[in-house]
């Protein structure tokens, strides 16, 4: 890997910056932040920007099974618009009125299982947060994070930090 350049990958693994080994879990919230903001700012496309929230959710936050779903201009329902790493389909559609999570994620409120209300659900799937985001195109929308990689225990303040950056 070239002089200044930097490469993270897996949560709690080991990644290289500047031509040597760490362990992500030395990584600041700063620096996190800081490399979320980066791929954010870099993306032209939708479709580039859910591969970035795809590639932060694996590489930072430790999730590989996620989904958004966009929020209608009435409110009343969101629509999958797009799902990774999942083995079933998700709902395509589902009414806000009668999913209070997705409804409060989708009303501009960061939703985390373990901090908020034990588990948080997405029609009949545990998530374990719902994150309100803005993409590219203009659409408002919700992150779902499904499951956490099994050397990933919980979502955190410092998640919670990252999670923030997603809603601006």
């Amino acid at each position: 890997m070239a002089k200044g350049s930097s490469k993270v990958q897996g949560v709690n693994g080991t990644a290289e910056r500047d031509g040597e080994l760490f362990s992500l879990a030395t990584l600041t919230v700063e620096a996190r932040k800081r490399a979320v903001a980066h791929r954010l700012r870099a993306v032209r496309t939708e479709q580039e920007q859910l591969e970035a929230l795809r590639e932060i959710a694996a590489n930072l936050i430790g999730s590989e099974r996620l989904a958004v779903y966009q929020v209608d201009a009435s409110m009343s329902c969101c629509t999958l618009r797009w799902q990774f790493g999942m083995d079933s389909l998700l709902p395509i559609q589902l009414a806000l009125a009668q999913e209070e999570h997705l409804r409060r994620a989708a009303e501009g409120d960061l939703v985390m299982a373990n901090a908020d209300s034990g588990t948080a659900f997405v029609g009949e799937f545990s998530a374990q947060a719902l994150v309100p985001i803005q993409l590219r195109n203009g659409f408002a929308g919700v992150l779902v994070l499904f499951t956490l990689l099994r050397q990933k225990k919980s979502l955190d303040a410092s998640d919670r930090e990252l999670f923030k950056l997603f809603m601006h």
